[in-house]
């Protein structure tokens, strides 16, 4: 028994070392758990469950489970449709981790049709972890292959791009080293701003040298119908630091406009902070509109230039110089968002000024173009009025630009320059009010005296309606005519005001439905007396004294001419004109609907005349090219009596019906001033 036993006890004995260790195990475990330090036991945990969750990343998940939720995220963020189409892929597991995008669609607002907003075939982003640490965003990467992008904007504002309510702030971007659009496409439906665009962009970095590169950013298409091409370079993404200045240069072709800018962004993003030198030039301001979303007035072809700053929705010109049309200009301009709206404060210097450029702002030009500097619509306008014999330029004032902006801008001439008009300096301080536009004060200051007043236009509602209100003081007669040297045909002081109201989004519109009163007056003055005898006809004495170039003198005791505007049409109450020799006395009407005018005067000897033709002097036709002429039909009476006394008397006899007696008698200047006065001629003054 004891052989059989001894072998079979020495086989089973490691067996059950083993067996009790195995039992043992747990309680030992469980022991050495219990000493173990919490900290130790969660940092155990926590290591087991990463090394799980890589387990499970590195052979089960799958990311294209995620692109639901990440749609979904998306257009929660948006506020409409997103969808993921493609695959996702992420790259986690390094110090610049990246995850592109395939097939992400954008859509668009129910407002804004069923075609998507964007369609990106691949969107791929990268960013590294080291600068995050440090509290800076770089993204190494960041591209977007064959992008289609639609953006809308209707009349009332809505726009497809925004997301959220309009803030107006400038974008800012992170540092980005690798930045790639290859072959977008880009369509702009703005209705707001009456633009399209239609084009290609693009964007990459290419090597120009060694260790150099450059970055571009190009676009190419259709403006309003019209070749477009913007061009932006700058320096070497791919060390581009966010503590460091970014240097870029802008060149865009609009049309026939041009605007080239080269300056540094200070924080790489930020296009909220950046400054840069500026150049414009084109064929008129107005066509900057569809670029800025400013109503610039409109202007002759203009080159400027200035120093470009851009901090935060503020945005300024400083140093502005440069010429529109033949005349200089300089300044500052600074736009800035007040209540959700652009407000522009300009003030405006010209040294020397052509006063046909200013009047471009209305719609007019030179009559003439051949060799003057004038835009294509200036030129339009002046052949039009040309064609039709016109003077008030018919050109629309563009209501919506208007009702988009505030402004306050402050422009002055210090010279004048016109070859029809004697003024010397003109003052203008314009305001723009929610679509209310003030001209307050204008004021051209003349030779002598000045013609000053406001206008105020409310385009808040079409069509608009336009007051005004003008004041002449302190004029003279001979520096407003020009003429005669120093012996003009006539001297004294001039006074006037107009006081109109009409409707229209033109200046003919305006005038063509004008109301109110035009009062002008001379309260003394002289007037070379063979004139004041043509104007009684008393053809006998002003041929003796035209013949013997005689600038013998007689006074103005006084005349004044009060007009009343019904719908366009100036009628004449009076028109008295009392010299020395003759009283003159008139009527008719001035129609600004089709500018043409119809006037007579009746002048009647005060001293006895030999040959008198009772002829009253007539001015008829249109503004640009009024005749003087005799109603002969007036005469008829003598000429008839005249031929029988001729013919039954003696031949001299045929002068009796003409000789006059000179009855006429003095006016009632006092009566006549007092009433010019009583419509806002600035009478007394120009007596004193």
């Amino acid at each position: 028994m004891q052989r059989s036993l001894a072998p079979h006890h020495v086989h089973r004995r490691p067996r059950e070392r083993l067996a009790a260790a195995v039992r043992a195990a747990p309680r030992q475990v469980r022991t050495r758990w219990r000493k173990t330090p919490p900290w130790a036991r969660w940092t155990g945990a926590v290591g087991v469950a990463v090394l799980a969750i890589v387990l499970f990343f590195a052979f089960v998940f799958q990311w294209n489970w995620l692109r639901g939720p990440l749609a979904h995220v998306i257009a929660g963020r948006l506020h409409r449709d997103v969808a993921i189409t493609g695959d996702l892929h992420v790259h986690p597991w390094s110090w610049s981790p990246s995850a592109s995008v395939e097939g992400l669609v954008i859509g668009n607002p129910d407002w804004a049709g069923p075609r998507p907003m964007a369609t990106l075939p691949r969107v791929a982003v990268a960013i590294r972890i080291p600068q995050l640490l440090r509290g800076h965003v770089v993204l190494p990467l960041v591209e977007a292959s064959s992008p289609d992008v639609r953006l809308v904007r209707d009349r009332t504002g809505r726009a497809n791009w925004s997301f959220g309510p309009a803030s107006g702030k400038p974008l800012k971007l992170p540092a980005i080293q690798h930045f790639i659009i290859d072959d977008g496409r880009l369509r702009i439906d703005d209705a707001r701003r009456r633009l399209t665009f239609e084009g290609r962009i693009s964007s990459n970095e290419r090597v120009i040298g060694p260790g150099r590169g450059v970055f571009t950013l190009t676009g190419r298409g259709s403006l309003n119908g019209e070749a477009f091409g913007a061009d932006v370079t700058g320096g070497p993404l791919l060390n581009v630091d966010p503590t460091r200045p970014y240097p870029f240069r802008a060149d865009v072709h609009a049309g026939a406009t041009h605007i080239w800018a080269a300056g540094t962004i200070p924080h790489p993003f930020d296009l909220g902070r950046f400054g840069a030198q500026l150049r414009m030039s084109g064929p008129d301001l107005a066509d900057l509109y569809p670029l800025t979303g400013l109503a610039l007035p409109a202007t002759p072809p203009y080159r400027l230039s200035g120093d470009l700053t851009r901090i935060e929705e503020e945005v300024r010109i400083d140093g502005l110089h440069g010429v529109a049309g033949e005349s200089d200009l300089s300044g500052f301009v600074d736009v800035k968002r007040r209540k959700d709206r652009p407000f522009l404060a300009a003030n405006l210097v010209s040294r020397r000024l052509r006063l046909v450029d200013l009047a471009a702002v209305l719609g007019g030009g030179p009559k003439h173009t051949a060799g003057q500097p004038v835009s294509p619509l200036q030129a339009a306008q002046a052949a039009k009025l040309r064609a039709q014999h016109r003077v008030l330029p018919d050109a629309h004032l563009q209501l919506d630009r208007v009702r988009g902006m505030d402004a306050d801008v402050t422009y002055r001439a210090e010279t004048v320059v016109d070859r029809t008009w004697p003024v010397k300096k003109v003052l203008l301080k314009v305001g723009l009010d929610h679509g209310v536009v003030t001209v307050d004060p204008l004021r051209m200051t003349l030779p002598q005296g000045d013609l000053s007043g406001r206008v105020r236009i409310d385009a808040r509602h079409a069509p608009p309606t336009e007051a005004i209100d003008l004041r002449l003081a302190g004029a003279t007669l001979q520096s407003l005519i020009r003429k005669g040297g120093a012996n003009p045909p006539v001297e004294g002081s001039l006074v006037a005001r107009a006081r109109l109201t009409g409707t229209g989004d033109s200046v003919r519109a305006a005038a063509g439905s004008s109301d109110g009163v035009v009062s002008v007056a001379v309260p003394g003055g002289r007037i070379r007396q063979s004139l004041a005898e043509l104007l009684g006809i008393n053809a006998t004495k002003a041929l003796f004294l035209m013949l013997s170039n005689s600038h013998q003198q007689t006074p103005v005791r006084c005349a004044v001419a009060d007009f009343d505007a019904r719908g366009g049409v100036l009628t004449a109450d009076r028109i008295v004109l009392d010299t020395g020799v003759v009283l003159a006395k008139g009527k008719g009407t001035l129609d600004l609907r089709n500018e043409t005018l119809d006037l007579r005067l009746e002048g009647k000897s005060k001293t006895f005349r030999l040959v008198r033709v009772m002829a009253p002097i007539t001015l008829k036709g249109r503004f640009e090219q009024p005749k003087v002429g005799l109603d002969l039909s007036k005469a008829a009476g003598q000429l008839t009596v005249g031929g029988v006394l001729a013919a039954v008397v003696s031949p001299l006899a045929a002068i009796l019906p003409f000789v006059t007696p000179g009855t006429a008698k003095d006016a009632d200047c006092g009566a006549l001033l007092a009433e010019a006065a009583g419509h806002g001629a600035p009478v007394r003054a120009a007596a004193r």
